[in-house]
């Protein structure tokens, strides 16, 4: 017969079996099983905002642009930090100027809508062309909407287009492309 004793010793499991250790770390199952998580994106989807904001924000600093995004959406929100569209709209920039299209199609809805800065359809056009061109498929339609209901001259989405392209860094395929000139009546 085998002789086996089990000791639990901070977060290490030691086995004893026939004179051999066998160590296993359990600090992830144990981690889990306490309701502990190091991912910023599963405690924000499980509403836990304040614990998700307190391990983006180090990851934001040091300019991780998916970390800036969420502290945008954090401040824009109010979940897990006061609620403050120029925090918001700092975060979201500064994930933008990087290339992250979420946030750039989130800065593109702030100045869409005038939350937090002045409403400025030019900026909002030249957000929505990158974050589109880079695989955000919800900018189309605010495109569209811009477009169809004549808020820039042709010139100025033409503009608002070279205005985009250092912002764009991976480019996707479309199969429909953003509009660079307003519909007209027939066109509709």
């Amino acid at each position: 017969m085998i002789n086996r004793k089990h000791k639990h010793f901070r977060g290490i499991f030691i086995m004893v079996k026939g004179g051999e250790i066998l160590c296993r770390t359990l600090l992830v199952t144990m981690l889990s099983a306490c309701g502990h998580s190091d991912d910023p994106v599963a405690l924000f989807e499980e509403g836990d905002y304040e614990a998700a904001y307190s391990l983006w924000q180090p990851r934001a600093e040091n300019g991780d642009p998916v970390a800036q995004n969420y502290m945008g959406i954090h401040h824009y929100m109010g979940l897990g930090a006061r609620r403050d569209f120029t925090l918001a709209r700092e975060w979201y920039e500064k994930a933008a100027i990087q290339g992250y299209p979420d946030a750039q199609f989130n800065l593109g809805l702030m100045y869409e809508n005038g939350r937090g800065v002045r409403q400025d359809y030019l900026a909002a056009f030249k957000w929505f062309i990158a974050a589109y061109e880079q695989g955000n498929d919800n900018a189309l339609k605010h495109l569209k909407r811009i477009a169809e209901e004549h808020k820039l001259m042709p010139n100025q989405m033409t503009y608002a287009d070279e205005l985009a392209r250092p912002y764009i860094m991976h480019r996707v395929e479309r199969v429909e492309k953003a509009p660079r000139k307003n519909y007209t009546i027939e066109q509709r």
